[in-house]
């Protein structure tokens, strides 16, 4: 996976329109530091960094011996105006399309751009997963992210053959998230109330 950084100058409404000449970029550099594995976690690697106007972000992977998914959780520091931040990453899968959930249901979104229209689709609403397929195999990608300064963005990637419900990702997205906010529950409950300590 790749982090870039790019240019975000909309031509109307700041914060809203998302432009299609977004090829000003700039990858960011990483600091990989490798962090001791515990219980069923295989490996567990975590890298730091800083860019722009302050802003510095955390990025850990797991790897767990009884899951298919490699799981990612970035935390991020933002200090940045008309700047994106975007993960990318390269795939080994010829798709014409992608499948993608909107707030219902799913919808396939083309990958290529030969038509104007197919132009216009650079952006796309997604909630929970995102899927790119072949006739034989295919990779998912799973978000669950919350935060306002300080960003969680917690996600994973996970390989899979056949198409996506053969894999069942609908399942997979479902429980991921599920398991992501009820950690996040914990954590939040566990937090001292800033209200209570100043009284």
């Amino acid at each position: 996976m790749l982090l870039y950084v790019y240019d975000d100058v909309p031509l109307y409404w700041d914060a809203w329109d998302v432009m299609d000449y977004l090829e000003t970029h700039k990858p960011l550099n990483l600091t990989m530091v490798t962090d001791p594995t515990t219980g069923g976690v295989v490996g567990v690697y975590r890298w730091t960094g800083s860019f722009g106007n302050g802003s510095r972000f955390e990025w850990y992977t797991f790897i767990r011996a009884d899951s298919p998914m490699v799981e990612y959780l970035l935390i991020i520091y933002w200090a940045e105006n008309h700047k994106f931040l975007k993960a990318e990453w390269p795939v080994d899968v010829l798709a014409r399309e992608a499948t993608i959930e909107p707030q219902f249901g799913h919808l396939a979104c083309p990958t290529h751009i030969n038509t104007s229209r197919e132009l216009a689709k650079f952006e796309v609403c997604g909630c929970k997963w995102m899927d790119i397929s072949q006739a034989d195999k295919g990779v998912t990608f799973i978000t669950a992210k919350y935060g306002w300064h300080r960003h969680f963005i917690h996600y994973t990637v996970c390989s899979h053959d056949g198409s996506f419900q053969e894999a069942e990702v609908i399942q997979r997205a479902y429980e991921f998230k599920t398991i992501v906010e009820k950690n996040r529950r914990s954590d939040d409950a566990e937090q001292p109330n800033d209200a209570e300590d100043e009284n």
